[in-house]
């Protein structure tokens, strides 16, 4: 294929094998706002043989399409003390849910504001809790009520409370962990069917083992370890999760160098495997 501003033209790419694929993607070109692209494409037998090359109908490079235009700074945390760790989570009725930590002396609370529009609700605090909350996440379950997970006490151990709004109060935090092992990092996300919402968190003191945990309208399932032995994630190996298109977990951590992988499909995990690695050592 070859890639040009008139049909059959290769002045912006010259002819480029593309394999025997139907479809190919083109890297590293130089576009000018405003101008026609063709791209053109000829048959290659094995003798050399070239055929009669086709164009396609004109491109037109237009950046303005895509360009993504953030409004002015707004400072939503209206504490005079230090905040940090956000996380936002959709609102299926519209808007967005914000979970933070707010110092608090010498220890810290978790505040939440929710953005209707371009207006964002007065603080609460779902998390006013002693001992301090830290790494607070925040989901909204399929019944459209916001949970925020977050872990206490200390600076990223111990125990991981759960907690949902029912309409204008947030219920009593509750401990969700169910060893002594410390539990950190917790992510949350929405769930599909009968799980109303996910927990994934590092936990079991020196293992760092991955677990999962789901929640039903009948309360908290027991934790499944997700990665394990070589797997296992690292001290400081931050996990993520996502849901796909059809409902299946992807669950991401790292483990020294490496990021492992893992996903849950008709409620059973996959094998962990590694997704990207390099030699060396941390953490």
């Amino acid at each position: 294929y070859c890639i040009g501003t008139s049909p059959g033209a290769h002045n912006t790419r010259y002819w480029v094998y593309a394999g025997t694929g139907t479809s190919f993607t083109a890297h590293g070109l130089n576009l000018s706002p405003g101008t026609t692209y063709y791209v053109s494409v000829r048959a290659v037998n094995y003798a050399g043989q070239v055929g009669a090359a086709t164009s396609s109908d004109g491109i037109l490079c237009d950046p303005s399409i895509n360009t993504i235009i953030f409004g002015v700074t707004t400072k939503v945390s209206t504490s005079s003390s230090a905040c940090d760790q956000p996380s936002l989570a959709k609102s299926a009725t519209g808007g967005m849910h914000l979970v933070y930590r707010e110092a608090s002396g010498s220890s810290y609370k978790i505040a939440y504001r929710k953005l209707n529009g371009e207006e964002w609700s007065a603080v609460e605090y779902p998390g006013n809790v002693n001992p301090s909350g830290y790494f607070p996440d925040i989901a909204e379950d399929t019944n459209g009520n916001p949970h925020v997970i977050f872990a206490s006490p200390g600076g990223r151990e111990e125990n991981d409370y759960y907690e949902s709004v029912r309409t204008t109060s947030w219920s009593t935090p509750i401990n969700i962990t169910t060893s002594s092992s410390f539990d950190w990092y917790p992510r949350i996300i929405t769930g599909s069917g009968s799980d109303l919402i996910h927990l994934i968190c590092m936990g079991d003191n020196t293992t760092y083992n991955v677990k999962h945990r789901s929640r039903t309208s009948g309360g908290w399932n027991a934790f499944t370890n997700i990665g394990t032995g070589s797997y296992v994630g690292s001290r400081y190996g931050v996990p993520d999760v996502a849901a796909d298109s059809s409902g299946n977990l992807l669950a991401v951590w790292t483990a020294g160098t490496d990021v492992r992988y893992a996903k849950r499909t008709g409620g059973t995990w996959s094998p962990a495997s590694t997704v990207a690695s390099q030699p060396g050592t941390f953490l």
